[in-house]
C-alpha cells in the first residue's frame, strides 16, 4: 500500500474526524477517502468507499437508469425463491 506523509496543519484536521471523511480538493472534486485507526474495520471502509464511483450515482440518477426501491425489493425477493 502507498503512504502520503501528512503535513502539520493536514494530521490537525484529520486528527479531528472520528468517522470516515471524503477527501476533497479546493473544487470539491473527492480525490480519496479517510478513515481513521481508531474506527474499527478502519481499512475496511477505507477499501469500500474506494471502490464507489461517487459520480456513477449521479450519472445514474441524470440517465434514468437507476431502480426504485420496489423494484429492488422484488428482484431480492425473487432471489429468496431460488
Amino acid at each position: 500500500m502507498q503512504f502520503i506523509v501528512a503535513d502539520d496543519a493536514m494530521k490537525l484536521r484529520l486528527n479531528e474526524e472520528t468517522t470516515l471523511a471524503e477527501v476533497r480538493d479546493d473544487s470539491g472534486m473527492v480525490i480519496g477517502f479517510f478513515a481513521p485507526v481508531a474506527l474499527e474495520h478502519a481499512h475496511r471502509y477505507a477499501e469500500a468507499a474506494a471502490s464507489i464511483d461517487p459520480m456513477a450515482a449521479k450519472r445514474a440518477s441524470k440517465e434514468g437508469s437507476g431502480k426504485t426501491t420496489a423494484e429492488v425489493l422484488g428482484y431480492l425477493h425473487s432471489l429468496e425463491s431460488r
